[in-house]
């Protein structure tokens, strides 16, 4: 092989006199009999890393703080939705027909029997006073388990550990979203509620509107977003529980507050007009499967998270427990008879729609308990997902 040329350094000795004399060193090149090796002082380059479309490395712990804050920020806009209503109508003067129905309104901010203003007959006039005091308890104050106030706490929490889980908007959103002091002087004027209510939706909508379009669709958005349907479905059959079983209370101020909660009164509108009967208002929040707000909405896309998770966790099984359920629960929402519902059948009560919402909420707390059974439990040590169900099929 012909030679090539060879680099060699001076002797150590010439070179530090060299140095010492300030005189720069000479290069000294003889001829090699054979190829030279490369030397050089740079990193080896980083490898290639392979490419990958999705993963399961997301521990229980993770999973079950997703699954939370979406159901406390799902929650959280429930409130705000149903406390807008209530300080709506607050700005106008309430005669008592009309304060029998705030009353209810007010009632089923909690679940059914734990308002304190449960223990009134419905068809005396309630204090004003004391319905007033219930509103801003359940808006502002800390201290109180449910609150809102408590709701926003609890959710900011959940999401401070799993911030590396989330878009930063997203944190940055649940820190903005602050509620007056009890003690301020504006915390009980409606106009200023009414303007901080607003801001607070805007900013549960920004949040719900991030994880949809940032997060991507593995583990840890299937979690987040199951917590938000099984709370939406919650908090719907809770407020048609609170506010139409009652057929004593005049019923046109309760459909008017339902479909504003339920965010539906523009869909409703352009159906069915201004004529507002209970079977349509039932039929749109419960049983419409194109209304994002309605229960069956969330069912579907329980059934679809839960068939989901259970095949990427490993499951051999022609059908989870926990899709079983929701699928068991789809079918009894869509094939539920809603002109019965809304027959009066007991003492002023619809009580086969009390019920049949009963029902449905109890096997929506079931399915809640079968996914943290199943993937969310911490009773061992904290392990992937993917070790979950594997573990189980040996």
């Amino acid at each position: 092989m012909p030679g090539g040329l060879c680099r060699v350094a001076p002797d150590s000795v010439l070179l530090a006199e060299s140095m010492a004399a300030g005189q720069r060193s000479k290069d000294l090149w003889v001829l090699s009999d054979g190829p030279v090796e490369s030397v050089t002082l740079l990193r080896d380059s980083v490898p290639a890393l392979s490419l990958r479309r999705s993963t399961n490395d997301l521990p229980s712990r993770a999973a079950d703080h997703l699954f939370w804050l979406g159901r406390l920020v799902e929650r959280a806009e429930a409130f705000v939705r149903q406390i807008r209503s209530i300080v709506a109508r607050m700005t106008t003067e309430v005669q008592p027909p009309g304060l029998a129905a705030m009353r209810l309104l007010v009632e089923s901010l909690c679940d059914p029997g734990l308002s304190p203003l449960c223990g009134k007959t419905t068809g005396v006039p309630a204090d004003w006073s004391q319905v007033r005091a219930e509103v801003w308890s359940f808006l502002r104050d800390r201290t109180r388990r449910g609150s809102l106030a408590k709701t926003l706490e609890d959710a900011r929490g959940t999401a401070s550990v799993v911030r590396d889980r989330i878009a930063i908007d997203s944190w940055r959103i649940l820190n903005q979203m602050e509620l007056l002091p009890a003690n301020s002087p504006e915390s009980t004027e409606p106009g200023r509620v009414l303007l901080e209510l607003n801001q607070i939706l805007t900013l549960l909508s920004a949040f719900s509107g991030l994880g949809a379009e940032s997060m991507t669709r593995g583990p840890g958005w299937r979690f987040l977003d199951m917590g938000r349907r099984v709370e939406r479905a919650q908090q719907t059959l809770r407020v048609v529980r609170g506010l139409l079983v009652n057929a004593e209370v005049e019923l046109l101020p309760r459909l008017e507050a339902m479909l504003e909660i339920a965010d539906s009164s523009m869909t409703y509108r352009y159906r069915y007009l201004t004529t507002l009967q209970l079977a349509p208002v039932l039929d749109l929040v419960l049983g419409d499967d194109t209304n994002p707000r309605a229960v069956i909405y969330q069912l579907v896309a329980l059934v679809d998270h839960a068939n989901q998770i259970a095949a990427q966790t490993g499951d051999t099984s022609d059908e989870s427990p926990q899709c079983r359920l929701a699928r068991e629960l789809h079918t009894e929402v869509r094939l539920a008879d809603i002109e019965a519902l809304c027959e009066v059948n007991g003492l002023n009560d619809r009580e086969a729609l009390a019920t049949r919402l009963d029902n449905w909420l109890e096997a929506l707390r079931g399915f809640s308990d079968s996914v943290t059974h199943a993937y969310l439990t911490h009773t061992v040590a904290p392990r992937q997902l993917t070790q979950l169900l594997v573990a189980t099929t040996k």
